[in-house]
């Protein structure tokens, strides 16, 4: 288990076991229209998930994949606020330049996502997307040395609680909404999927 020193700090989440943390990024779209400016846009990101949206199942398999698994709730929580409890990844002031976050919203044409394959989902997701390649913001770190924990993409987790959906949306994204370490998206199933979601995993490290 990884503990947090023992300091006087406000009310602090569940620690949970250490874990590695590794970003996946959604680019915009998932057609050859634009893999190379997808390619471009998440050079750095470690792994990309080239996909119009990104629903829980697709997250889990895609972590499973590749050896890891989605975080917990709790893991995601206590890796974005630090030992500290910032409600902010950096800090204790919401920031719009140093995260990704506040940005003006684009109204959706919810008729181009009927079929998710098509052209026109492909063109709606590249006029919605203002997400930024993972990492682009140098300021935007937990205390932990994780990039973008807040805004850019709202992250697929999973829930600790055995009520409710299992699936929980945890950083918010790019708009001006709840961009913070501590609240959750709570409403949705496993089949949510949307422009604005993607999702980073964890990996559980060897017992000494």
């Amino acid at each position: 288990m990884l503990l947090a020193k023992e300091k006087p700090t406000r009310e602090r989440a569940p620690v949970a076991p250490r874990a590695q943390v590794v970003r996946f990024a959604i680019a915009p779209s998932g057609r050859a229209i634009s893999q190379q400016r997808s390619m471009r846009r998440h050079a750095h990101c470690g792994y990309v998930e080239r996909c119009c949206v990104a629903h829980e199942p697709m997250a889990r398999d895609r972590a499973t994949r590749d050896g890891k698994r989605l975080c917990s709730e709790t893991e995601w929580t206590f890796a974005c606020e630090g030992e500290e409890a910032w409600p902010h990844p950096y800090g204790y002031t919401r920031s719009p330049e140093i995260c990704d976050i506040d940005r003006p919203w684009r109204g959706f044409d919810q008729r181009a996502f009927w079929d998710r394959s098509s052209r026109a989902a492909m063109l709606e997701l590249d006029r919605l997307w203002q997400g930024e390649a993972s990492g682009s913001r140098p300021a935007c770190r937990s205390p932990f040395g994780i990039y973008d924990m807040t805004g850019n993409v709202d992250e697929w987790t999973q829930s600790v609680s055995t009520q409710g959906h299992r699936s929980i949306l945890k950083g918010g994204y790019w708009g001006q909404v709840r961009s913070r370490c501590r609240p959750s998206t709570r409403v949705h199933d496993e089949d949510f999927a949307f422009y604005q979601q993607g999702f980073r995993c964890c990996a559980d490290l060897p017992m000494k």
